[in-house]
This record gives structure tokens, sequence and C-alpha cells, in this order.
């Protein structure tokens, strides 16, 4: 009895490792194929910054952990990580579909490392410590940029552009083309502002900025290169028009052909100016011997002039450029009564139509010919109107308009 009892054990201790062989091949049949060969302990791959995402190598159950080498020793093995000091996992960071980890400020100065166990495992096995996690040096997000006419005596104004990180500081220098096709620094010109030199005339600046804070300094950014640096204008002689958008058309005094203003130009006083679909920046000489001054024009046409006797830019309304040489009276007539002009900036100028003219300071207004007479409209700032009709003057204020009325 005993040996057909032995004997019966034996065959049913068989039996059960057929059974259990015959799971271990479905089991087998039913892993996937990455996870059977999975093998944890890995290097991370990812860089250890904040910000980040770490990668772990292939495994079933994923354990991320960091540890303070700044309070623990951070000792880290393989297959005894049970017995490692200062490790403690991570929270929310463990489970089957964890082989990613994304770095947070929690982790900055940590050491991090992760446990793997695979499907044939019964303990896990931990990959090599990666850290301490830094954090970003600074990232250039949208470029430096420039504003300012290049126009020598002009001040250029730095802006340092958009960046991504934290405590930052930047470095700044301004730098100007040279003929051998590249770019030398400019002595001393470190600051948010640059005013432009005779140096620089025939010459393109632009801006270089390093951004810094305590993981290091970034990569370069570089502006736009300005215009071609000109010569200031004369006055009484000459502007600079410097197209901001839009198309800008100028004519030169004496001459038939209109041609589009697309960079910093010069041009004589006399010039008609069509800025009916774009925007313009004129620059011109306050009086004989000093600064320079700029106004914003834009919606209109003019001709423009300077009068010693007051030291004045006069901007005079006029029909778009071409007009009138497709017209006859009357319709030139008829386009004259939408004759206008915006304008915005600090000057010394007038604005002059058919029945008034404007002098602003600091102001924003508009000039425009109506059928009823000429019209002032102030936006900002005040308006002196000179009415020729009623041969008066009157000062309009911000939020007022005035109509000269036709004779």
């Amino acid at each position: 009895m005993r040996e057909q009892h032995g004997g019966a054990i034996r065959s049913g201790g068989a039996a059960i490792v057929a059974v259990a062989a015959l799971l271990a091949v479905l089991v087998a049949g039913l892993t996937p194929a990455s996870q059977a060969r999975a093998v944890p302990g890995g290097p991370i791959s990812g860089e250890p910054r904040v910000g980040e995402t770490l990668t772990a190598s292939p495994a079933h159950v994923y354990h991320w952990q960091r540890c303070d080498p700044a309070a623990d020793p951070c000792t880290s093995s393989a297959n005894l990580w049970f017995l490692d000091a200062g490790w403690s996992n991570i929270p929310g960071a463990q489970g089957h579909n964890d082989s990613s980890y994304l770095l947070t400020d929690a982790d900055l100065g940590t050491m991090i490392r992760v446990l793997g166990n695979d499907v044939h495992l019964t303990d896990f096995v931990a990959s090599p410590a990666v850290g301490p996690v830094g954090k970003h040096t600074p990232v250039n997000v949208s470029p430096p940029s420039i504003s300012g006419s290049a126009i020598e005596g002009t001040t250029l104004v730095a802006d340092d552009g958009t960046w991504q990180g934290e405590n930052l500081s930047f470095a700044r220098q301004w730098q100007r083309s040279n003929p051998g096709g590249g770019w030398d620094n400019i002595l001393g010109a470190t600051r948010t502002t640059y005013k432009l030199t005779t140096a620089d005339v025939n010459r393109q600046v632009r801006l270089r900025v390093i951004a810094s804070n305590a993981a290091g300094e970034s990569e370069p950014a570089f502006s736009e290169p300005t215009d071609v640096v000109v010569d200031p204008p004369e006055f009484d002689s000459t502007a600079n028009l410097d197209p901001i958008e839009g198309t800008v058309l100028a004519q030169l005094p004496g001459s038939s052909q209109i041609r589009e203003i697309t960079e910093l130009t010069q041009v004589p006083v006399g010039t008609s100016v069509d800025v009916t679909n774009g925007f313009v920046d004129m620059t011109t000489q306050k009086g004989p011997n000093q600064g320079l001054q700029t106004i914003t024009l834009w919606q209109g046409t003019y001709v423009f002039g300077q009068r010693p006797k007051n030291r004045i830019t006069v901007m005079r309304l006029t029909d778009a450029l071409g007009g009138a040489n497709r017209r006859g009276r009357a319709q030139t007539a008829a386009k004259a009564g939408k004759r206008r002009l915006w304008g915005r900036g600090r000057c010394r100028c007038r604005t002059r139509g058919r029945n008034s003219s404007g002098t602003a300071r600091g102001t924003y207004w508009l000039t425009a010919e109506r059928k009823a007479g000429t019209y002032t409209k102030v936006k900002e700032g005040k308006v002196r109107v000179r009415d020729f009709t009623r041969n008066r003057r009157v000062l309009v204020k911000a939020g007022d308009s005035y109509l000269a009325p036709n004779p």
C-alpha cells in the first residue's frame, strides 16, 4: 500500500510539474515580448535638471526614489538596495506605467534612481543614481530687440527679449558691423541704451544679450540689426523717413517718379510722402545746430517742409501720390475733401490744411479736410489751431475737436 501511495505521490508530483510547465508556457505566451526581455537596473536616460524627463530601463514595475546628498550618504547598489541609506520613494511615482519621471522643484539638489522589477524576478533591482538635480541655465524664448531710428545722434533702446529661467541677470553688448561681414563689440556699450555716433554711420548695429543665473550662463541671443546708420538730417534741408509698417511712398521735389520707401532714407525738403496705407517715423532737426525730433505719421499724404523763422516743421496736406495726374480739377477737388493725416509724437511741428493749421507739441491728433472745412481732432496733448477764415487762434485740448469752416 505504501508503495502504491508513494507511487501515487510520485505520479501526482509529475502531473503537477507537467501542469506547472504548461502554465509557464501559457504565461510566457501571454506575456508581452518587451516585458519578457526586460532587464531592470540599467542606466537612466535624460538630463537631471528641473523640468526634464528621466526614463528608466524597461521593467515590469517601477519605484522612483530620491535622496538628499546634503543630509545622507546616498549609497546605491543594484541588488542590495534595501541596505542603502537615505533613499525614499517619490510619492505617486511608482507602478506599471511609470517608466518616465518629470523632475520638479522638489527634486532640486537630490540624487534620483529607480527600482525596477522584471516579471520573472521576485525582487527589485536599483538603477545607477543620477544627479544632483540642477536647474536649467537660462533659455531664450524670444530674441532681444532694438527701438529707435538708425540715425547718428539718436539713442537706441534695448529690450532683453523673453527668457526661461529664474533669478536672471543680463549682460548686454552693443555691436557694430564691419566691412568683412562680421560684428565688433562697441567699447563701453553695455547699457540698455546706446547713442549712435559718427563711427556707426554706414554701418549696422545690433544687441547681444547673455542671461545668467545660479545654473550658469545662456547661449548668446542677438537682436535683428538696425538699418544702415545714416547721417542726421539738417534743418531746412533734409528729413529721415523710417518706415514702420504698410506702404510708404515718396516723390522728391521736381520729380515725377514715385518710389516705395522700405528702409531708413534721407529726403530733401519739399518731398511728398504718402502713408495712406502705412506708418512712417519722420525725423527732423529742431533748428540749426539743435537736437533731433521724431514724429509718427499715418493714414494721409503730406508735403514736408521747414521754416527757419519759426524753427518749425510743416506738413501740408495734399492728395495721394499720382492722384492729381490722373484726374481733372473737379475730381481733384473732390479728392481734396478726403485729405487727412494722423500724427503722434513730440516735436515742433505743424499740419496745414486749406482753412487752418495746427501747431502741436507732444500730441496725438488728426487733421482732415472735410466738405465744411478743415477739421482738427486731438486725442492726447494740445494743438493750437490757427483759423485762417475767422482769423483767430483756438487751443484744442485732448478729447475736443475744432472745425475751421470754408469761407
